[in-house]
C-alpha cells in the first residue's frame, strides 16, 4: 500500500487512532489483524512516542496481562478481592 504504514500491534493502532491519524484500511489474515494508517511525519513522530513512552507501555502491558487472565483457564484468581472498589465498565455496568 502506498502512503500507508502497516501496524500489527493493537495498542499502537489505538494510540495512532486516538491521536487523529487516519486509518486507511484493516486486513485480517490467519486470525491476525493489520491496520494501515496514513503515512507521514506526524505518524512517524507518534510511533516513536509510542515506542519510548514508558508510562503508556506500562499501561499497554497491564492490559495485555489482564486480557491473558480473562481469556485463560481459571487458575485460582476467581475469588473476590478484599477491599475492592466498584468500577464502571465501558458499557456502564458496575463490577465489585
Amino acid at each position: 500500500m502506498n502512503n500507508t504504514i502497516p501496524v500489527e500491534d493493537l495498542y499502537a493502532a489505538g494510540f495512532l487512532l486516538a491521536h487523529g491519524i487516519e486509518l486507511k484500511e484493516h486486513a485480517r489474515r490467519f486470525g491476525y489483524s493489520t491496520f494501515y494508517f496514513e503515512a507521514g511525519e506526524q505518524t512517524d513522530k507518534l510511533i516513536e512516542q509510542y515506542l519510548t513512552d514508558t508510562t503508556f507501555m506500562e499501561f499497554a502491558n497491564a492490559i495485555r496481562r489482564l486480557k491473558s487472565l480473562m481469556y485463560s483457564e481459571p487458575k485460582g484468581l476467581n475469588t473476590p478481592l478484599s477491599n475492592s472498589t466498584n468500577v464502571k465498565s465501558a458499557k456502564g455496568r458496575t463490577t465489585a
